[in-house]
């Protein structure tokens, strides 16, 4: 999305949920290619008075984070630090996992108080507690992961994590996210001890989804073993990879042919004509020239101006970047010529989910409901919870008390 696009929607969301006094939030995913975009949505947030964020793919703290996490701290009636500004922070490596159960480093507090950023005040105090409080811990997902399964990697974080959060005296709140689509998967998650979990790839083919129709139909359709993992656009050149939906689509085995591609060769010149010719004819659907000179004029609408001169190698990772960038557009606007294309970022969480709801009112792409999702994963959570807990007490059950179906619920 662009920024004022963001801008859009963030005014309109706020408008009508701070009205309700209803909590609510906005994702800040890591750019280290583009630092000012991160800042001006920083801007944005504060502006608007955005007082929680979804921080992923971040390997580290980044002076915009640690701006928000200082923005309006104050010490209530009795001495203690309060936070008006939340950050729920993805990871999934404890060592990522460690910056955001200690004080934000000094230098970078010094820095946001030269610039004007944060008050002495509030830096001082922000040397004191944890960047944050929540963690929302990360397994096998769709988009940027590491692929490991939640029930080794939550304890393990855990535990590393509260050994440096109880030297701040801080009690950090655990969510679960990852590979969440069935009751099941929901009651596992709380079984490890999660203050809450978060659910993504299934929540794309609600009916709510800012995606497009023929997305939520490939994904109502994908089982547990239609993903893949291909090259991400955003870290292109360092080989980072996201996991996205492999069935009705080829984009994620094109994606790698032409990080394949960047790895052997070292400009569009050494590439042999055969595989440039397949390139262009199959995956572009142009000339690499014709490409070159669109991504110039991208760059150019964002006030950047892109020599022809730049280093051959980069000159190629912008070209093949055009392709990943625009896949994930394609996707979400509908483009019917490009339907081979698109780029949907999904675990197996969904394919799970679909053989769940199956010959369920769920199992219609267009009943499925944000609300109707989220309640039905919740009750059936609680009912195999509850189910578990009377069959430990020795308590004689039959097999279908823990084979919850989907049906249309409502919060009284």
């Amino acid at each position: 999305m662009k920024i004022e696009e963001v801008e859009k929607e963030i005014k309109y969301i706020s408008e009508i949920l701070n009205k309700e006094g209803l909590s609510w939030g906005a994702n800040l995913i890591h750019t280290p290619h583009n630092p000012l975009l991160e800042e001006t949505l920083m801007d944005m947030y504060l502006k608007y008075g955005v007082r929680r964020i979804s921080a992923s793919a971040f390997t580290g703290l980044t002076p915009s984070l640690v701006r928000f996490a200082s923005s309006g701290l104050y010490r209530d009636s009795k001495g203690f630090i309060r936070r008006k500004n939340y950050i729920f922070a993805k990871i999934s490596h404890p060592e990522v996992a460690k910056h955001f159960v200690s004080p934000p480093p000094e230098q970078i507090l010094k820095s946001l108080v030269l610039s004007g950023k944060i008050t002495r005040e509030e830096a001082e105090m922000s040397g004191r507690i944890t960047l944050c409080e929540d963690l929302d811990i990360e397994g096998d997902s769709g988009g940027h992961t590491d692929n490991r399964p939640l029930n080794a990697l939550f304890p393990a974080i855990v535990s590393f994590c509260n050994k440096i959060s109880d030297k701040y005296h801080c009690k950090i709140r655990y969510g679960a996210a990852g590979g969440i689509g069935t009751p099941q998967s929901v009651a596992s998650a709380f079984a490890l001890g999660a203050s809450h979990i978060v659910v993504g790839s299934v929540y794309q083919s609600a009916v709510e989804a800012g995606t497009s129709s023929q997305v939520k139909e490939l994904l109502s359709r994908s089982g547990i073993s239609d993903v893949m993992m291909t090259i991400s656009a955003d870290r292109f050149e360092t080989g980072s990879r996201v996991q996205v939906l492999k069935k009705g689509t080829m984009m994620g085995l094109r994606g790698n042919l032409l990080y394949k591609v960047y790895k052997h060769h070292d400009c569009i010149e050494d590439i042999p004509e055969k595989i440039l010719k397949d390139i262009e004819k199959n995956i572009f659907r142009m000339t690499l020239q014709e490409v070159w000179e669109k991504t110039k004029d991208y760059f150019a609408t964002e006030g950047q101006i892109i020599s022809d001169n730049i280093k051959a190698k980069n000159k190629m990772a912008l070209i093949f970047k055009w392709y990943l960038g625009n896949s994930a557009h394609w996707a979400v606007s509908g483009r019917a010529d490009r339907l081979i294309d698109y780029q949907i970022w999904c675990s197996s969480a969904m394919g799970a989910f679909n053989e769940w709801v199956k010959g369920s009112f769920l199992e219609d792409p267009e009943k499925r409901l944000l609300k109707q999702i989220a309640l039905n994963l919740m009750e059936g959570g609680a009912i195999l919870t509850r189910g578990h807990q009377l069959r430990t007490y020795g308590v004689p059950l039959r097999n279908d008390v823990f084979l919850y179906r989907p049906e249309v619920l409502d919060i009284d």
